[in-house]
């Protein structure tokens, strides 16, 4: 028997309390452990999930034979450290690389330690791999995209091991990841998604998924994210998920919380898969990922928004019905300004856009259509910080384009921190619906109100040298700095605001 070991850390267990299960490592093993070649020639000694010390792993990697990685941003300078050690260790031990961060214009390793890589979906190339290194035909490269039937796939929670044995070290603290379908109709210069953007499609079967919610209620595990590209796109489908969830949930008080990617153009109809978690304290929210509010921008990342009226609709039916909602920009896209962030933000405020927004930073995905435009959009990037530690990771984000400078850029995120603290967190919302203005209008008199009174800019002057640090230095955890929500800023303006205007 081969010894195999599996590899997919996540966060460090000792820091961050619950951690969240090795879901794409484990479900690989669950396919291809249900051939007989692989069941009679390999033996996973263990499954590497910790990254609190590399010295740690290291130790508990004894003789392998084979060690497969699967590899985010979120543990890709980790995976390259141990693969290097365990390399020198163990000569004879082969390094497989795959997951989402393995850059899909490599024919081979680009370093001298990892033996092949896989590209695309795992499942079937992981099982040509191990019949190769069988028979001592290991190529350097395994990008085959053939898609498996998902309705045959057995489950990582419910057919495996490795999701008991990680639940049963962690003491039950832990965070699960499930799967429904993959692929995705879209096709978004910015999104990297497994190498299934503008593809079809599938469903895993629906009872597999029942019995992994069972097997999560179970286990009183607290919160799932559904890693679904467009949860709602399988409308009666969908509902029946998160109607499954929702009775958990009253029956058996688990899952508590549940976060999902919904469909990119909602609609209507997907209010009421929304209702059925919302009803039930499930679910933040409905996210209506908008990204940005210039077309020009829109047609540049090849997003194609909902229309602006049924934006409008969608907003006035979950605000007259108390359902939660927010809406997503993404900062420093192709053909963005200042200008057209400022009134982007305002225009979704105008057509109801009130309960929540999120704002994240552009990230540049190596198996993102983006990658490939940099120069064409006069981008530059910078390595952003986004896990602290022994082995620190990091995220490329877009500093500066031909359109926004990266001081315009820190002032985009100052706006928005500006719209979250006022109106979303509902210091002047009263005030603006009242006013008759135009958001654009109301706001911008406002700010230049806030940022030239003394005692009134103190907050806003802080939270504008914590985004120019982020962006100067890029050494300071995203989670952090590039947050909009301020609670020292919103409880300091609720006690100062109006008495301070009104003297």
């Amino acid at each position: 028997m081969y010894n195999v070991y599996l590899v997919q850390p996540t966060y460090d267990a000792n820091k961050t309390g619950d951690i969240w299960l090795p879901y794409t490592i484990a479900a690989l093993w669950a396919y291809v452990e249900q051939f007989d070649f692989v069941k009679n020639n390999f033996e996973v000694k263990d499954l590497i999930y910790d990254r609190s010390s590399l010295h740690q792993a290291v130790v508990d990697i004894k003789d392998p034979d084979i060690c497969l990685f699967s590899n985010y941003i979120w543990n890709w300078e980790f995976n390259n450290a141990l693969a290097k050690k365990i390399k020198q260790k163990y000569p004879h031990c082969k390094i497989v690389f795959g997951g989402a961060q393995v850059p899909e214009w490599w024919t081979e390793p680009n370093q001298d330690y990892i033996d092949t890589i896989v590209q695309h979906e795992g499942e079937e190339n992981c099982k040509q791999l191990l019949q190769d290194f069988l028979e001592n035909k290991l190529k350097p490269c395994y990008n085959k995209r053939h898609r498996t039937q998902l309705e045959t796939h057995p489950s990582p929670y419910v057919d495996g091991p490795w999701m008991d044995y990680v639940y049963k070290k962690q003491k039950g603290k832990v965070r699960a990841i499930i799967e429904t379908n993959r692929g995705c109709p879209f096709a978004c210069t910015f999104c990297d998604w497994g190498g299934l953007t503008k593809s079809k499609i599938k469903t895993f079967d629906i009872k597999t998924y029942k019995k992994e919610i069972d097997w999560i209620a179970k286990n009183k595990i607290e919160y799932i994210y559904i890693a679904d590209a467009n949860f709602g796109a399988l409308f009666d489908r969908d509902l029946e998920i998160a109607k499954y969830l929702a009775n958990s949930t009253l029956n058996q008080g688990y899952p508590k919380f549940i976060n999902v990617n919904w469909y990119k153009n909602s609609r209507q109809k997907i209010l009421e898969i929304n209702k059925v978690l919302s009803d039930v304290g499930l679910a933040r929210g409905l996210n209506m990922s908008v990204q940005s509010m210039n077309p020009k921008t829109l047609k540049a990342i090849n997003r194609d928004n909902m229309e602006v009226s049924n934006l409008k609709e969608m907003y006035k039916i979950c605000n007259n019905n108390d359902l939660p909602f927010y809406t997503e920009f993404i900062v420093g896209l192709p053909y963005e300004t200042l200008e057209t962030w400022t009134k982007g933000i305002c225009k979704a405020i105008d057509l109801g856009c009130h309960y929540a927004i999120d704002v994240f930073p552009y990230e540049i995905m190596p198996n993102a259509e983006a990658y490939n435009q940099l120069e064409e959009y006069g981008m530059t990037v910078g390595r952003y910080n986004i896990l602290t530690g022994e082995i620190p990771e990091w995220s490329n984000i877009v500093t500066s384009t031909n359109t926004m400078s990266t001081e315009d850029i820190v002032e985009a995120w100052v706006w928005s921190w500006f719209i979250q603290t006022f109106h979303i967190e509902g210091i002047t919302k009263d005030e603006y619906l009242n006013s008759n203005k135009s958001a654009f209008k109301f706001y911008t008199s406002l700010y230049k109100t806030v940022s030239t009174d003394t005692k009134l800019s103190v907050p806003l002057e802080k939270a504008r040298d914590r985004f120019t640090k982020a962006y100067s230095q890029l050494s300071i955890g995203i989670n952090t700095v590039l947050e909009i929500f301020d609670l020292d800023a919103v409880n300091y303006y609720k006690e100062n605001f109006y008495e301070t205007i009104n003297r």
